[in-house]
């Protein structure tokens, strides 16, 4: 892999070549020395039109791997610009580095971009829930929120399961935080925590996230809270959706007290 690209006359076709060992079909280990090999050869904008097919590892090593040359960061933050790329695409910590980056106007575009990284529907959601933060909250009250709302992903105080984030590590559990995570899932997600969709070479489809991945599997957390290993074989397309597992619109099942309720509950619980 490393030899691709070296002459100037078959480049071109290499980084074809490379393109498509990017394919979830293909071990990790060959998919991530190509994602590397493409970054050092500056083909980032030809990559980035493969973002949706691309496993969260490669995902996470094409972004990590651009920051250190402000051409790529160029093409990234462009690629977001445009909308080809989600504003997910890019982790917490890489984002504390583009927004702090030493070349002036690519600090200011990605300052610029991350601003504006609500949904405007959201942003009303949230506007219209902002109360929640100022009440006091029955902890009880939350508790059965929580049974209702959450359990199918969460776990918390023995209810629920542990599909997604664990609740009891979050960093910042501040009634405005919380508010955020609970209405605006998608402003901010984890790699592991992305959903994806699979499809597979006998006709079914999956949905679900990668928990796992090895040379020649991956495995799935579905949404009903089962595993899958998957061959990398049995692979027709993989997809990312750009979103998090945890749906938008919880909203239309609280107001302001129950949030404020769901909340104090989130905050005071323990695993």
């Amino acid at each position: 892999i490393t030899l691709l690209g070296r002459l100037r006359e078959s480049r071109d076709a290499d980084i074809g070549r490379l393109l498509t060992l990017l394919s979830p079909k293909a071990p990790l280990k060959v998919q991530l020395a190509a994602a590397n090999r493409l970054l050092e050869l500056g083909a980032l904008g030809r990559t980035l039109d493969r973002w949706s097919t691309l496993s969260p590892t490669v995902q996470a090593q094409l972004v990590t791997g651009c920051l250190s040359d402000r051409n790529q960061v160029a093409v990234l933050l462009t690629a977001i610009e445009s909308g080809k790329l989600p504003l997910t695409a890019v982790d917490a910590a890489s984002r504390a580095r583009l927004t702090t980056y030493p070349q002036s106007q690519l600090r200011q575009q990605a300052k610029a971009l991350f601003a504006g990284a609500s949904n405007p529907d959201r942003a009303a959601v949230l506007e219209r829930f902002s109360s929640a933060t100022d009440l006091p909250g029955d902890i009880a009250k939350g508790r059965a929120q929580f049974a209702t709302l959450c359990a199918a992903c969460h776990q918390l105080e023995g209810v629920g399961r542990n599909l997604g984030a664990d609740l009891t590590a979050l960093a910042d559990k501040s009634p405005g935080s919380l508010l955020v995570a609970i209405l605006d899932p998608n402003r901010a997600v984890e790699d592991k925590f992305q959903l994806y969709q699979i499809d597979l070479k006998s006709g079914d489809s999956l949905a679900g996230m990668i928990s796992a991945e090895s040379g020649d599997s991956v495995t799935v957390q579905l949404l009903d809270g089962t595993t899958r290993a998957v061959l990398r074989g049995e692979i027709a397309q993989l997809s990312a959706t750009g979103r998090s597992a945890m749906p938008e619109g919880l909203e239309a099942a609280l107001d302001p007290q129950s949030l404020a309720d769901l909340m104090a509950f989130v905050r005071q619980a323990k695993l």
